[in-house]
């Protein structure tokens, strides 16, 4: 297991310096779901957008979530 785990890790290495593509700066960056472990049961059951609003309204999309 330790060297799949290691071949893995060579593997991917490089993508480390990567920038954020597409949505990640919305969907990691700007949301606050993500900086608080308190928040972990609204991430799982809720909408990936869930964490914006537009207008009082809250944004919906059909983004898979694992529960």
């Amino acid at each position: 297991m330790a060297l799949v785990g290691l071949v893995v890790l060579l593997c991917y290495a490089n993508t480390l310096d990567n920038n954020f593509v597409h949505d990640d700066k919305l969907e990691i960056l700007q949301n606050d779901y993500v900086r608080n472990f308190s928040n972990l049961g609204r991430i799982m059951t809720t909408s990936a957008r869930a964490f914006r609003s537009k207008e009082g309204e809250q944004l919906g999309s059909n983004y898979y979530r694992p529960f």
